[in-house]
């Protein structure tokens, strides 16, 4: 049986937001059978990025040096689905941004931005060419075509949401898997952040940086929440955890119970 080829060469960016977003609108469109035939039929952001990352893949040769994968910031975010009962499912995923780094054959360097974690989902509306004759006299079909009316983020990364040491190994074995990126700068500037659920698990709420990564790796999204809370207070710096389990302020004072 034939080896199944594969789009990329170098890098593997079938697993991005980019060329995920792309395949959504693909995919959508095949549904309602609408042709897209040009750039400006996708998201204008997502497409040129994604055209980087496939000239990136095409021109980067690794026998000038070694490619590498670096994050440049992660985040966390409660994300909000429905089972089939109705009933909403409480998610805490990840998703983070960073750039693929290499050589092309001069020696010289070259990127290419990258997102890994969510994609974008077209929202779908059929719109009539007419009101006033929405349907063909003859036979009844409705007349008009379906446009893209909004956005939904799906996320794909979801974290052990109820133990702290599955989530700590699972971020930390993903980390692994991106040379170039080390744990050490993650965590020594404002690359790590929470953001707050918003509609349509978009990424536009609120968001809050600065946590050490034990923080990070180990506190559940509702003490996030509470340390984004705290950190627009003065008293919001030097929060540690005692012998319990509890956080409390440099002063030793309880913040939040374990």
């Amino acid at each position: 049986m034939p080896e199944e080829s594969k789009e990329w060469i170098n890098i593997d960016y079938t697993n991005t937001h980019q060329y995920k977003t792309i395949e959504s609108w693909k995919e959508a469109a095949r549904k309602v059978e609408l042709v897209l035939e040009y750039p400006h039929d996708f998201p204008h952001s997502e497409i040129n990025q994604l055209k980087r990352l496939k000239k990136f893949d095409s021109i980067v040769k690794p026998e000038k040096g070694p490619i590498r994968k670096v994050i440049d910031s992660i985040s966390r975010q409660q994300i909000k689905t429905f089972g089939k009962d109705g009933k909403p499912i409480k998610k805490d995923c990840l998703f983070y941004n960073g750039y693929y780094y290499g050589f092309k054959w001069t020696g010289e360097e070259i990127k290419a931005e990258f997102s890994e974690g969510y994609y974008k989902k077209p929202k779908m509306k059929f719109q009539y060419d007419d009101n006033n004759t929405p349907n063909d006299p003859e036979t009844g079909k409705p007349i008009g075509k379906h446009k893209v009316q909004g956005v939904t983020f799906e996320h794909y990364i979801e974290l052990p949401a109820n133990n702290a040491k599955e989530r700590r190994k699972f971020i930390e074995d993903l980390i692994a898997k991106c040379p170039g990126t080390f744990i050490e700068v993650l965590a020594g500037g404002n690359h790590l952040y929470y953001r707050t659920p918003a509609k349509d698990n978009s990424h536009y709420g609120t968001r809050q940086t600065g946590y050490s990564w034990d923080q990070f790796c180990d506190s559940d999204l509702k003490t996030l929440e509470e340390l984004q809370k705290i950190r627009g207070r003065p008293q919001g710096t030097g929060l540690y955890k005692d012998k319990d389990g509890n956080l409390r302020d440099k002063d030793g004072n309880l913040v939040i119970a374990k």
